[in-house]
Protein backbone atom coordinates (compact mmCIF):
# COMPACT_ATOMS: atom_id res chain seq x y z
CA UNK A 1 0.00 0.00 0.00
CA UNK A 2 1.29 3.24 -1.09
CA UNK A 3 1.61 6.12 2.17
CA UNK A 4 -0.71 8.47 1.92
CA UNK A 5 -3.01 10.50 4.61
CA UNK A 6 -6.25 9.20 5.49
CA UNK A 7 -9.57 10.82 5.22
CA UNK A 8 -10.25 11.23 8.92
CA UNK A 9 -6.76 12.40 9.24
CA UNK A 10 -7.09 15.07 6.27
CA UNK A 11 -10.41 16.54 7.60
CA UNK A 12 -9.51 16.46 11.12
CA UNK A 13 -6.31 18.62 9.90
CA UNK A 14 -8.83 20.79 7.92
CA UNK A 15 -10.88 21.55 10.70
CA UNK A 16 -7.89 22.52 13.05
CA UNK A 17 -7.07 25.38 10.82
CA UNK A 18 -11.18 26.63 10.02
CA UNK A 19 -11.12 24.33 6.69
CA UNK A 20 -13.36 22.13 5.21
CA UNK A 21 -13.70 19.28 2.93
CA UNK A 22 -15.43 19.33 0.04
CA UNK A 23 -15.12 17.39 -3.67
CA UNK A 24 -13.37 14.20 -4.33
CA UNK A 25 -12.08 13.30 -7.88
CA UNK A 26 -10.32 10.18 -8.90
CA UNK A 27 -7.21 10.81 -10.80
CA UNK A 28 -6.54 7.26 -11.88
CA UNK A 29 -6.89 3.36 -10.49
CA UNK A 30 -4.50 4.70 -7.65
CA UNK A 31 -4.39 8.41 -6.50
CA UNK A 32 -7.52 10.73 -5.99
CA UNK A 33 -7.48 14.61 -5.50
CA UNK A 34 -9.69 16.14 -2.17
CA UNK A 35 -10.69 19.62 -2.30
CA UNK A 36 -10.19 21.79 0.94
CA UNK A 37 -11.21 25.43 1.18
CA UNK A 38 -11.72 27.67 4.05
CA UNK A 39 -15.21 26.86 5.95
CA UNK A 40 -17.60 29.90 4.87
CA UNK A 41 -19.32 31.99 7.88
CA UNK A 42 -22.74 30.51 7.27
CA UNK A 43 -21.76 26.92 6.18
CA UNK A 44 -23.36 23.53 7.72
CA UNK A 45 -21.90 22.21 10.63
CA UNK A 46 -22.90 18.43 10.62
CA UNK A 47 -22.54 16.34 13.79
CA UNK A 48 -19.50 14.54 12.67
CA UNK A 49 -17.64 17.23 12.58
CA UNK A 50 -18.92 19.12 15.55
CA UNK A 51 -18.00 16.04 17.07
CA UNK A 52 -14.39 16.37 15.85
CA UNK A 53 -13.83 19.64 16.90
CA UNK A 54 -15.18 18.79 20.39
CA UNK A 55 -11.94 16.61 20.49
CA UNK A 56 -9.47 18.56 18.70
CA UNK A 57 -10.29 21.33 21.39
CA UNK A 58 -10.26 18.67 24.42
CA UNK A 59 -6.88 18.02 22.96
CA UNK A 60 -5.42 20.90 22.10
CA UNK A 61 -5.09 20.56 18.67
CA UNK A 62 -7.18 23.31 17.28
CA UNK A 63 -5.82 26.39 15.95
CA UNK A 64 -7.23 29.94 16.72
CA UNK A 65 -8.10 29.94 13.28
CA UNK A 66 -10.20 26.79 14.02
CA UNK A 67 -11.87 27.81 17.07
CA UNK A 68 -12.65 31.73 15.32
CA UNK A 69 -14.80 29.50 13.03
CA UNK A 70 -16.42 27.99 15.94
CA UNK A 71 -16.97 30.47 18.05
CA UNK A 72 -18.63 32.78 14.36
CA UNK A 73 -21.16 29.54 14.19
CA UNK A 74 -21.76 29.70 17.79
CA UNK A 75 -22.78 33.32 17.31
CA UNK A 76 -24.33 33.12 14.03
CA UNK A 77 -26.38 30.09 15.11
CA UNK A 78 -25.06 27.63 12.38
CA UNK A 79 -23.27 25.54 15.33
CA UNK A 80 -27.24 24.95 16.71
CA UNK A 81 -28.71 24.20 13.79
CA UNK A 82 -30.32 20.73 13.04
CA UNK A 83 -28.31 19.12 10.35
CA UNK A 84 -30.31 19.06 6.91
CA UNK A 85 -30.11 15.29 5.21
CA UNK A 86 -30.96 14.44 1.71
CA UNK A 87 -34.60 13.22 2.45
CA UNK A 88 -35.37 16.69 4.70
CA UNK A 89 -35.71 18.43 0.75
CA UNK A 90 -38.57 18.49 -1.67
CA UNK A 91 -38.99 20.16 -5.04
CA UNK A 92 -41.61 23.57 -4.90
CA UNK A 93 -43.99 23.78 -7.07
CA UNK A 94 -42.50 25.94 -9.84
CA UNK A 95 -39.10 23.72 -9.43
CA UNK A 96 -41.23 21.03 -10.39
CA UNK A 97 -43.28 22.02 -13.39
CA UNK A 98 -40.15 23.72 -14.78
CA UNK A 99 -38.33 19.86 -14.45
CA UNK A 100 -42.04 18.12 -15.44
CA UNK A 101 -42.01 20.27 -18.61
CA UNK A 102 -39.07 18.47 -19.83
CA UNK A 103 -40.55 14.64 -20.24
CA UNK A 104 -37.30 12.56 -21.02
CA UNK A 105 -35.17 14.15 -18.03
CA UNK A 106 -37.89 13.86 -15.62
CA UNK A 107 -38.40 10.22 -16.45
CA UNK A 108 -34.74 9.32 -16.25
CA UNK A 109 -34.99 11.40 -12.86
CA UNK A 110 -38.12 9.12 -11.96
CA UNK A 111 -35.71 5.76 -13.28
CA UNK A 112 -33.03 6.99 -10.52
CA UNK A 113 -32.63 5.32 -6.90
CA UNK A 114 -34.68 6.90 -3.99
CA UNK A 115 -31.21 8.10 -2.39
CA UNK A 116 -29.90 9.32 -5.92
CA UNK A 117 -33.14 11.76 -6.09
CA UNK A 118 -33.28 12.52 -2.51
CA UNK A 119 -29.78 13.99 -3.13
CA UNK A 120 -30.34 15.79 -6.37
CA UNK A 121 -33.38 17.36 -4.85
CA UNK A 122 -31.47 18.47 -2.14
CA UNK A 123 -28.92 20.01 -4.09
CA UNK A 124 -31.26 22.26 -6.37
CA UNK A 125 -33.25 22.88 -3.38
CA UNK A 126 -30.53 23.82 -0.87
CA UNK A 127 -29.66 27.07 -2.99
CA UNK A 128 -30.75 29.91 -1.70
CA UNK A 129 -31.63 31.70 -5.00
CA UNK A 130 -34.28 30.71 -7.09
CA UNK A 131 -32.10 31.40 -9.76
CA UNK A 132 -29.76 29.06 -8.43
CA UNK A 133 -32.07 26.40 -8.28
CA UNK A 134 -33.31 26.64 -11.82
CA UNK A 135 -29.58 26.77 -12.75
CA UNK A 136 -28.69 23.63 -10.93
CA UNK A 137 -31.88 21.82 -12.62
CA UNK A 138 -30.61 22.85 -16.01
CA UNK A 139 -27.36 21.09 -15.42
CA UNK A 140 -29.32 18.03 -14.20
CA UNK A 141 -31.56 17.78 -17.30
CA UNK A 142 -28.82 18.14 -19.51
CA UNK A 143 -27.01 15.14 -17.92
CA UNK A 144 -30.43 13.33 -17.81
CA UNK A 145 -31.56 13.61 -21.21
CA UNK A 146 -28.81 11.94 -22.46
CA UNK A 147 -29.22 9.66 -19.75
CA UNK A 148 -26.62 10.42 -17.55
CA UNK A 149 -25.92 10.74 -13.98
CA UNK A 150 -24.55 14.53 -12.95
CA UNK A 151 -21.19 14.16 -11.02
CA UNK A 152 -20.67 15.89 -7.95
CA UNK A 153 -16.98 15.77 -8.40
Amino acid sequence: KKPSVSYLDSVKEALCFGWIDSTKKRLDDERYVHKFTPRKEKSNWSETNKKLVKKLIKNGKITEAGMNKVHAAKKNGEWDKKELKSSDFSFSPDVLSFFKSNKIAYRNFNSLTVKQKAQYTAWIMSAKKEETQINRLNKLITKLEKGNKLSFM
